[in-house]
């Protein structure tokens, strides 16, 4: 199933959903951690940096075409491959945990009977074959941290690209010694400062949260589901929610405010314009008239300035004394 997903993405991407359904439901934790590992080893960590990389390089969601050049799939289903890649890493957490110790599996007596005493015309010509359950079992235990870290940037990554933030390099929230862990084999051991992050690190996590958790209030874009895990990222990070909807609550509150100035000024008899001809210079003149009635601060007046020097000198028309 996985290895139609991995050759032709683009008419077996659904085979990701089943095989994940089937392992969420194995019980073994042993067996399920040694088929989740095969799985990132051979089909999914490939493709999950290649995702990361063009998404670090251009700051947005990948275009189509760039999609199905360097990722082999569809742009639409890009934020699909992302939650399922934090669901298999979240089940391995789950399952190294307090990992058992490989289980013994019993094969039935004509299995044995058969691999042991093979035909005496296939003896030359064959090779032992072990079993998934046998490769499963034999696969090196993960390295908690460094899943949990690889958990943080695939999350991370959904929720930049469900909630439509762009312009964001992914890379800043993680500091130079985390960004150097990426993409290592999921056994090993680098070093993951997970517990000592600076504050300049820490203040980027803060406003990546915050400004996803204002495009999903302001714009309606995101899931429920994004939602949650911003929360969970948020308690992961060490991130106080109070703090990032405090700041989402501010910035809607400045927008509010600005609403609200655009609507009073629009009913204010003083910015009225009578014009009554198609004259440009009229035109100009009522511009200056606006520009007047407004009680702007000097750091806004300043453009304004400008645009009337400009009028001024080339056309001697005065939109502001």
């Amino acid at each position: 199933m996985m290895s139609l997903w991995f050759k032709e993405s683009f008419e077996n991407f659904d085979n990701l959903e089943p095989a994940i359904r089937y392992l969420s439901s194995v019980e073994d934790c042993r067996l399920r951690h040694g088929v989740i590992s095969l799985m990132w080893q051979n089909f999914i960590s490939e493709r999950f940096k290649e995702v990361i990389l063009l998404i670090e390089k251009t700051g947005r969601a990948p275009k189509e075409r760039e999609a199905r050049k360097q990722l082999h799939m569809p742009e639409i289903r890009i934020v699909e491959f992302l939650s399922k890649c934090h669901e298999l890493l979240k089940m391995l957490m789950d399952d190294v945990r307090d990992p058992p110790p490989p289980s013994q599996i019993q094969l039935e007596s004509f299995i044995e009977i058969a691999q042991s005493h093979p035909p005496s015309s296939l003896q030359g010509s064959i090779t032992s074959r072990d079993s998934l359950v046998e490769l499963a079992n034999r696969q090196a235990l993960v390295n908690y941290h460094l899943v949990l870290h690889h958990y943080h940037l695939a999350v991370a990554a959904a929720i930049q690209l469900s909630s439509g933030l762009r312009l964001h390099i992914l890379s800043i929230l993680f500091c130079p010694i985390g960004q150097r862990a990426f993409f290592h084999p999921l056994d090993s051991h680098p070093l993951i400062p997970l517990e000592k992050v600076d504050d300049a690190v820490m203040e980027r996590r803060h406003q990546f949260l915050a400004k996803v958790g204002l495009l999903a209030t302001i714009a309606e874009q995101g899931t429920d589901t994004d939602r949650k895990l911003a929360r969970i990222l948020s308690c992961e990070w060490n991130l106080t929610v109070d703090t990032i909807q405090t700041t989402v609550c501010y910035q809607m509150s400045l927008l509010s405010s600005d609403k609200n100035f655009l609507t009073t000024t629009a009913g204010d008899e003083r910015l009225r314009v009578d014009w009554s001809n198609s004259d440009w210079k009229e035109a100009v003149r009522s511009f200056g008239k606006i520009v007047s009635a407004l009680s702007l601060h000097p750091q806004f007046l300043t453009p304004f300035i400008r645009i009337g020097g400009i009028t001024t000198q080339y056309w001697g028309i005065t939109i502001l004394d």
